[in-house]
């Protein structure tokens, strides 16, 4: 994961400066940034005996216990500082920013190399019930300084004031205690485990010796065999590659059965070290290294300070808070926290040797808009678990389906796939069709212009609008799913799912195009005296039907490809077919169905698109 940060922050970096962007938006963003991640991003974790005694505090909260963390803090006020009082000289906020990235870098470096010491956690209450509303305020501000004029501040001032008073009484609520459990206790704090804790530390670890000690065997016995198995497993790989050499000449399902065992034989050998790795990881943990080492049998301690490395306080320790710190074990605030030293330092190197090329007025502000969205994204990158680590880990399993998939088997699957792609086109057709024809007559209900003169179409308006708003948040898919168990299997489940869904959202494209036509035919109309459907034929239709059929057929492309993944859930067409295929394992079949639905695609992007370019330019 860490990896991850620095990778994305070396671009950053790379395409502002290959941008002539301005260096200093680089400082500001690091230096808020790290601010950001000092009093909110969890930085490392803090572990007991149960799984509910994981803890992650912030830097802040490390740094009662290492106040080294507090040179975090005083860099990033700094470098702020600076960039106000050496507007004139580009190099003295050169110079804060590299002093600054350095500094991070190696507090974070030092931290991880640290030792797994005993401490206390303390709950602080309200902490995040407080940061947040002051968070959301800071980001209405920043957002209507760039967006309002210097006369029209007062508005950003007031919409900062207001968004706080909101967000806090809803953080403050009993709602948000229930919706955000973890918030109320989610600001901990770390002190020196007290003497109480220390005994009891040293008292768990005498109960749970003998279990410890079973446990290391066991975790010896598997690393003996995991490697036994590879050398196994190799083995066999090395007899089914001989076997396909000679199976060459003969070909047929001779040599596809071997080509079947050799791929078997790849798998076997890259499970038995994946194996191998999550015990290696495993050793490290308890400080050994090494294929031949092993885990020795540990004896009891005297005090707290000398449990052996790799293990966490007991139980009855974790439930009167001792925690171990695991500085090995990073959270994502410590990737936050080299993305944001790595914006300073390279920021900084910039001014100083290049000087500043793009000088703007705005840079703190612009940065601080960095900074947040930056440390917001940090939260979701660590949400969904995104690791480029783990792809590249993963790369040969995507190497093996490739094998797997050449050559494609045309004959066994070429016929069946063109009718499964004939139903797939049917189904998106249909499905837009219908869409059309639904969303065509209730647009007119859904456009302003047309319904604001008369009390009924004041009534009707927002709740065609409020029906299309509750249409589109609920996904093809679940509407799919939903209609296979009322009219079984088959695409007309697809069919009527995506009719329903596409309806609003045609329906809102005809209406936003209504709503945008020429207000001069239709005014003529209506001072003629003539009827509302007159209206819409000859002042309304003639300006909008391109657009309608510009939109139908863009949202037909859409379908098709969404029926396809329709496919999956039983819709039929392509993609059951794709699915049925994978579920089997006949890879060289299923790749002929990708190919042809790469290729439809690209046919109907290209009639479409010419058919929308004659028809609105």
């Amino acid at each position: 994961m860490i990896q991850t940060y620095i990778i994305i922050a070396v671009l950053l970096c790379a395409a502002t400066l290959a941008a002539r962007g301005s260096a200093r938006r680089l400082i500001a963003a690091g230096a808020i940034g790290a601010l950001i991640v000092f009093f909110i991003h969890p930085l490392a974790q803090l572990t007991g005996a149960y799984s509910r005694h994981l803890v992650a505090p912030t830097p802040f909260g490390f740094s009662f216990v290492q106040p080294q963390f507090w040179l975090i803090f005083i860099v990033a006020l700094a470098n702020i500082i600076a960039m106000f009082a050496s507007k004139p000289n580009p190099k003295t906020t050169g110079i804060a920013g590299v002093a600054g990235g350095i500094t991070v870098l190696v507090l974070l470096w030092t931290f991880n190399t640290s030792s797994q010491s005993i401490v206390s956690v303390t709950t602080i209450p309200w902490v995040l019930e407080v940061i947040i509303p002051l968070v959301f305020a800071a980001t209405v501000y920043l957002i209507a300084r760039e967006l309002l004029k210097p006369k029209q501040m007062m508005i950003g001032y007031g919409l900062s004031v207001v968004i706080a008073i909101g967000v806090a009484a809803f953080v403050f609520s009993d709602a948000a205690a229930v919706t955000f459990d973890s918030m109320r206790n989610y600001y901990r704090v770390i002190a020196p485990a007290n003497p109480k804790q220390e005994k009891l530390v040293v008292q768990d670890w005498s109960q749970d010796l003998e279990f410890t000690n079973k446990e290391r065997a066991r975790i010896n016995a598997e690393w003996t065999a995991s490697q036994a198995s590879i050398v196994a497993s190799q083995a066999e790989l090395t007899k089914a590659e001989t076997v396909v050499s000679n199976s060459q000449s003969l070909g047929g399902q001779v040599l596809e059965f071997a080509q079947n065992a050799r791929r078997e034989a790849e798998r076997t050998v890259l499970d038995a070290f994946n194996k191998r790795d999550q015990l290696a990881k495993q050793r490290l943990e308890y400080g050994i290294s090494g294929d031949k080492a092993t885990l020795e049998p540990l004896t009891a301690i005297a005090t707290a300070t000398a449990l052996p490395q790799g293990y966490s306080v007991g139980r009855e320790s974790g439930e009167a808070n001792a925690r171990r710190i695991f500085p090995n074990r990073a959270a994502y605030g410590f990737g936050s926290l080299a993305f944001f030293g790595i914006l300073m330092l390279i920021g900084g190197i910039t001014l100083v040797f290049r000087g500043e090329v793009a000088l703007e007025t705005r840079d703190l502000s612009s940065g601080a808009m960095l900074g947040i969205i930056i440390a917001v994204l940090a939260f979701g990158f660590n949400a969904v678990e995104f690791d480029i680590g783990r792809f590249i880990r993963g790369f040969p399993f995507i190497q093996d389906f490739g094998r797997r998939s050449f050559p494609p088997d045309w004959n066994a699957i070429l016929s069946e796939g063109l009718k499964a792609m004939t139903i797939t086109i049917a189904t998106a057709m249909i499905g837009t069709v219908l869409a059309a024809v639904l969303a065509v007559p209730s647009s007119f209900l859904a456009a302003r212009n047309l319904t604001q003169k008369s009390w009924w179409g004041r009534t009707v308006y927002p709740l065609m609008r409020g029906f299309y708003n509750l249409d589109r948040g609920v996904d093809t898919l679940i509407l799919a799913l939903v209609f296979v168990a009322a009219v079984g299997l088959g695409p007309l489940a697809g069919v009527l799912a995506m009719a329903i869904h596409s309806m609003a959202d045609l329906g809102k494209l005809y209406s936003e195009a209504i709503e945008n036509a020429e207000k001069g035919p239709i005014e003529a109309l209506e001072a003629s005296g003539a009827p509302g459907t007159s209206i819409i034929r000859w002042g309304v239709l003639p300006q909008v039907l391109p657009l309608f059929v510009s939109y139908t057929l863009y949202r037909f492309e859409i379908n098709f490809r969404v029926s396809i993944i329709l496919g999956f859930v039983g819709a039929g067409g392509v993609g059951f077919l794709i699915q049925e295929t994978m579920r089997s394992g006949k890879y060289d079949q299923m790749i002929i169905l990708v190919g042809l639905v790469v290729l439809m695609v690209n046919i109907l992007d290209f009639i479409s698109a010419n058919v929308r370019r004659r028809l609105v330019g």
